[in-house]
């Protein structure tokens, strides 16, 4: 928690090896904050790297339910200023990205 206030307050360097664990939980942090730009640069940088036969099931699981969650929220929405569209779009399209990968790996080894 500490390393990721400080990268938000300070914008200090994350360590050069940070483990899944770590950064899944930094990744929920910023998903209920919803710093965007965070969850982005975890899923894509760091988590996507880490990715192998023991995990893929869970984050893919994981991506799917964040999918199908936001278009619930879609569903809700009736009536939305634009900025706020565009950042849900922006925020759907890295989880898509996220989760096209893991379907793609998760298909090619197990």
């Amino acid at each position: 928690m500490i390393m990721f206030l400080d990268y938000i307050d300070k914008g200090k360097e994350l360590p050069n090896r940070i483990n899944l664990y770590i950064a899944q939980n930094i990744l929920l942090i910023a998903e209920a904050l919803k710093m965007r730009k965070i969850q982005k640069k975890f899923l894509l940088d760091i988590i996507m790297p880490m990715l192998n036969r023991e995990n893929i099931i869970f984050f893919t699981k994981m991506s799917y339910n964040k999918l199908t969650a936001q278009k619930q929220e879609e569903c809700k929405m009736i009536e939305d200023d634009l900025e706020s569209q565009t950042s849900h779009q922006d925020e759907e399209g890295f989880w898509l990205e996220f989760f096209s990968y893991c379907l793609d790996y998760a298909a090619s080894n197990i």
